[in-house]
C-alpha cells in the first residue's frame, strides 16, 4: 500500500508500518488457518471455518477502517503542525515587536530629555538676550544723551564776555521759554507764577511749570518784552538749554544780542533739574 506522505509525521509512519505489519500477519495467519481448514472432513470444521473467515473479514475490514481514519487524523495533525510553526513565528515576531518597542521607548525618552535641555538652554539664553537688550537700551540712551550734549556743544557758540557781573536766566526746554526772574521793585525774585519752588537743602530746587512756559512756536514776542525790564550793563542773558530745544536757540542769541545783551550758554540733560546756589546768591545752578 503507498503511504501519504506528511510533514512532521515520522512518528505517525511507524505506528502505521507497525499497524500494517500486524493486519499483515493476522491476514497471513488467516489464510493458513483457512489452508489447514481444508484438510478437515467434517462439515462441523468447515462451518467453523467459514465463521471464522467472516470474523477475519470483518475485523480486516475494520482495520481498513481504523486505517482510513488514523490517515485522516495524520493529515489533520500536518495542518496543525503547519499551523503551530506558523504560532512560533507570529510568537518570534511578538517578541522582537516588543524589543523595538522597547528601543523605541527608549529613544523616545532621550529625545524628550535633550527637548527639555533644550528649552531650559532656550530660557536662560531668552533671559540673557533680555538683560543685554535692557543693557543696550540702557546703553543707547546714555549715547543718545552724550552725543546730544556734544551735539549741542559743537552747534552752540562761546558765551560772549560782558562786563555786567550778573545773569538774567532762561530755561529752554520741550519748545518753551521759561524766565526764571522777574523784577519786584526794581529787585529780581524768583518767578513762582513758570516755576515750582521747594526748599532743598541749603539751596532751593526750581522745576519749570509745563502748561506756563512760552511757547516759541508763536513767535519771540514775549521773549522781547522779558528783556524790556532789564538793562545790558546790569546782566548777561543766560540761556539754561536742554538738548531737545536747540533750533530755538539762534533766534533767541540773535535778539539778545541785537538788544546789546552779552550772553552765556548752559547746556543741560533731559533729566538734569535746577536749583539755586548755596548761600543765596541767585545764580542758577546745575544739578547732576
Amino acid at each position: 500500500m503507498k503511504r501519504r506522505s506528511f510533514g512532521h509525521s515520522d512518528s505517525l509512519d511507524m505506528l502505521l508500518d507497525t499497524m500494517c505489519n500486524t493486519f499483515g500477519g493476522v491476514i497471513l495467519i488467516a489464510l493458513l488457518i483457512s489452508l489447514l481448514a481444508r484438510d478437515i472432513p467434517n462439515t462441523t470444521a468447515d462451518a467453523s471455518s467459514a465463521t471464522t473467515t467472516r470474523d477475519l473479514w470483518l475485523r480486516y475490514t475494520n482495520a481498513l477502517a481504523k486505517h482510513s481514519e488514523v490517515q485522516s487524523e495524520c493529515a489533520s495533525a500536518a495542518a496543525a503542525l503547519s499551523l503551530l510553526d506558523k504560532v512560533e513565528a507570529l510568537r518570534q515576531q511578538v517578541v522582537d515587536t516588543k524589543s523595538t518597542a522597547s528601543d523605541l521607548r527608549r529613544q523616545a525618552g532621550e529625545c524628550e530629555r535633550r527637548i527639555r535641555e533644550a528649552e531650559e538652554v532656550q530660557r536662560k539664553l531668552a533671559s540673557e538676550l533680555s538683560g543685554l537688550n535692557s543693557h543696550i537700551q540702557q546703553l543707547t540712551q546714555e549715547l543718545t544723551g552724550v552725543t546730544n550734549h556734544k551735539a549741542g556743544e559743537i552747534r552752540a557758540p562761546r558765551s560772549v564776555p560782558a562786563l555786567a557781573r550778573n545773569y538774567w536766566d532762561y530755561v529752554v526746554k520741550d519748545g518753551k521759554l521759561w524766565p526764571v526772574r522777574i523784577l519786584v521793585n526794581g529787585q529780581p525774585e524768583l518767578n513762582h507764577a513758570f516755576f515750582d519752588v521747594k526748599d532743598w537743602g541749603s539751596s532751593r530746587r526750581l522745576d519749570p511749570i509745563p502748561e506756563r512756559g512760552i511757547d516759541l512756536e508763536h513767535g519771540t514776542g514775549a521773549f522781547q518784552r522779558t528783556l524790556a525790564v532789564i538793562s545790558p550793563g546790569d546782566y548777561v542773558v543766560r540761556f539754561w538749554l536742554y538738548a531737545d530745544s536747540f533750533p530755538h536757540f539762534a533766534p533767541l542769541r540773535r535778539i539778545a544780542v541785537d538788544k546789546g545783551f552779552g550772553y552765556d550758554l548752559v547746556l543741560c540733560e533731559l533729566d538734569e533739574a535746577l536749583r539755586t546756589s548755596p548761600g543765596g546768591s541767585g545764580r542758577a545752578r546745575q544739578l547732576n
